[in-house]
């Protein structure tokens, strides 16, 4: 009687356990999706692509206003922040780097409860965060 009751509870543990395992990795799976797609700085300059790809994030450039620097002209699809990996602890994307001019730069990307994305990008002592907002972007929209 004893053995049956004590498998009883192993069972439901058992069960209980797996439970949470997968909700964890269901809620893990969708969770970094939130970070993909367009956005845009709040001057409306340019629109960048957060994608996924060899299981890593990186963000590339696909459309700048016509008023821009050169310097951005000259970024049109290219990749330009590279190697962004998901933290479900912090819930965001860390570790990135960003090659300007021959210096590294350290960028991590967090969503921000307004639906925002905030930038941080870090080269030694220096730091600056800049804010992303949503962009309406389809890869047909006319490129400068």
């Amino acid at each position: 009687m004893k053995e049956m009751i004590l498998k009883e509870v192993i069972m439901k543990r058992v069960v209980l356990i797996v439970m949470l395992i997968s909700v964890a990795l269901n809620l893990l799976g969708t969770e970094p999706a939130k970070f993909l797609g367009y956005w845009q700085p709040e001057d409306g300059k340019a629109i960048y692509e957060i994608f996924f790809q060899d299981n890593l994030y990186h963000v590339k450039t696909v459309w700048v206003a016509e008023d821009a620097k050169e310097r951005q002209k000259n970024s049109l699809d290219k990749t330009f922040i590279q190697d962004l990996e998901y933290s479900p602890a912090k819930g965001e994307l860390i570790a990135g780097r960003m090659n300007i001019e021959k210096r590294k730069i350290k960028c991590n990307i967090e969503r921000e409860k307004a639906g925002n994305l905030k930038v941080t990008l870090k080269a030694g002592i220096m730091k600056r965060s800049i804010s992303w907002i949503p962009a309406k972007y389809e890869s047909s929209d006319v490129k400068n």
